[in-house]
């Protein structure tokens, strides 16, 4: 908010500052130089500021992006600053929630790599990003064929397989979804997301005692994980263990979960 007052501001100031130097040498017939100086290191000022601030902003957000994502992107365009750029503007486009032009950059970072100018971590990176923006926009097939692509270079990407079991939950394919997190799980054996995931998946394939027994694993990782909290309640449950089904619903619901969730889901899986 304070960043647009200031662009707002000086877009006033340089407009203002341009209509009157323009009214002086266009229609007042009469010569002002210094205060046409004036005006003019005003007006200087006033887009060195903006530039500035705008440069700024830009560079941190590239820098946030680096840094956020630097497990997916590794070294990818290190060499190559205009191409980095690229992916870290697609990466912008994917966090405001502009998935077509995050996608449009993406293929046109492709086309300009061509079929077999990819390094495996920059073909990671690209296609992770593309599959996520499928993702967001529900065409759930499409991110899977891109993964699978990752998968063809790069068996021991553990992100890819977690991710693409997600993918394979979502097209209903629970079979595939089960084979996928299990080896992101051998792939990071200390991962809680990736048991919590897998503990899930045990639950709509009909094995609540694999589900409790995930869940717990990943409980021990991460105690705070509220998706193997609740699979671990909705496994008891459905097991006949009431009293620890209870005791998993009490701190799902101190985790800011809603109770009436568990319940929908044993009555899914029953």
């Amino acid at each position: 908010m304070q960043n647009f007052l200031i662009y707002l501001l000086n877009g006033i100031l340089a407009a203002g500052g341009g209509a009157l130097l323009a009214y002086d040498i266009f229609y007042s017939g009469e010569s002002h130089p210094v205060r046409d100086l004036q005006i003019l290191i005003v007006l200087a000022g006033s887009i060195a500021i903006t530039c500035g601030i705008y440069r700024e902003n830009f560079l941190g957000s590239y820098r946030r992006y680096q840094n956020t994502y630097k497990d997916i992107l590794g070294d990818a365009f290190s060499h190559d600053k205009r191409k980095r750029r690229m992916l870290l503007k697609a990466i912008d486009y994917y966090n405001r929630d502009y998935y077509a032009k995050a996608e449009g950059l993406l293929s046109s970072l492709r086309k300009k790599c061509g079929q077999y100018g990819m390094t495996a971590a920059e073909r990671c990176a690209v296609g992770l990003f593309e599959a996520l923006c499928m993702e967001e926009t529900g065409r759930y097939e499409e991110a899977i064929a891109v993964y699978e692509s990752i998968l063809e270079r790069d068996q021991e990407n553990a992100l890819v397989w977690s991710n693409l079991g997600v993918d394979y939950e979502k097209a209903g394919r629970q079979e595939d979804a089960l084979r996928a997190y299990q080896k992101a799980v051998a792939l990071e054996p200390h991962n809680g997301v990736a048991y919590n995931n897998l503990a899930v998946c045990y639950l709509y394939i009909g094995k609540p005692e694999k589900a409790l027994e995930t869940a717990l694993l990943a409980l021990q990782l991460d105690s705070g994980q509220s998706g193997a909290i609740k699979a671990a309640a909705a496994a008891n449950i459905l097991l006949g263990r009431k009293r620890d089904g209870e005791r998993y619903e009490k701190m799902y619901v101190a985790n800011g979960g809603d109770w009436e969730e568990i319940r929908q889901l044993v009555r899914q899986l029953q």
